[in-house]
């Protein structure tokens, strides 16, 4: 992963962003799993104006009292 960050020309750090932060507005906790919504701001270097994205409604997990990204679990 790192390697496509630094090398790949599609990689977000090659094509400018210098920012990318994640802003929650619904977060509905169940147990351990929760699930939130928001959107990500991004930011690029000569882009004076920021891009939002929508979250899409993502699912987080409770691992040892940090909440963390729920997906490619193996």
């Amino acid at each position: 992963m790192e390697q496509f960050f630094r090398s790949d020309p599609t990689s977000p750090i090659q094509m400018g962003v210098t920012s990318y932060e994640a802003t929650v507005t619904v977060f509905e906790a169940h147990g351990d799993k929760a699930y939130i919504d928001g959107f990500f701001i991004e930011k690029a270097k000569g882009d004076a104006n920021a891009g939002n994205f929508p979250m899409f409604f993502q699912q987080i997990v409770n691992e040892h009292g940090q909440w963390k990204w729920f997906g490619n679990q193996k």
